[in-house]
């Protein structure tokens, strides 16, 4: 499947440190709410702070190495949603299933929604659609920043403008 004239294995590949990460601090944050862990320790490995990580890094990275431009950007920044809510919603569903609350269904941190359809739901409109979309507006603006700064050192990669 292509997405912006990439496929989705392209994505993946050049994501992979930042989804490598992702996943390890979500192992790390659901194996700690699993084993007893208090949620006020829980929430010091946050899968949103790598993704915000993950966003700036993708911004520079797209133009250096030749990615693509705005729309890769884009297409990596929905790869990283979807793969980190997706563990999100994981969290949710063994909560659903398990009956036991975990750190991705605290009430503290669910908006009060707790283990549902609804909270699963809503990680998929707003986690994976809604939040990569603002994040690439903010990441475009790192992007037209590196662009600049690489035209005026004379180092701009020969990557396609699309």
């Amino acid at each position: 499947m292509k997405l912006f004239g990439k496929n989705v294995a392209e994505y993946v590949s050049f994501a992979k440190p930042v989804l490598t990460v992702i996943f390890i601090v979500w192992a790390l944050r659901f194996g700690l709410s699993l084993a007893g862990f208090p949620n006020s320790t829980t929430k010091w490995s946050s899968t949103t702070v790598v993704a915000l990580l993950g966003m700036v890094y993708f911004a520079v990275r797209v133009h250096t190495q030749g990615f693509g431009s705005y729309k890769q950007l884009f297409g990596l920044l929905l790869t990283q949603n979807v793969f980190a809510n997706a563990l999100v919603i994981v969290g949710i569903l063994w909560a659903m299933v398990g009956g036991h609350d975990n750190v991705f269904s605290a009430q503290e941190y669910s908006g009060g929604m707790g283990a549902n359809w609804l909270h699963a739901g809503l990680h998929v409109l707003i986690g994976m659609l809604g939040f990569s979309l603002v994040m690439w507006a903010v990441g475009s603006l790192i992007l037209l920043v590196t662009k600049s700064l690489a035209s005026h050192k004379g180092g701009a990669a020969t990557a396609p403008t699309a």
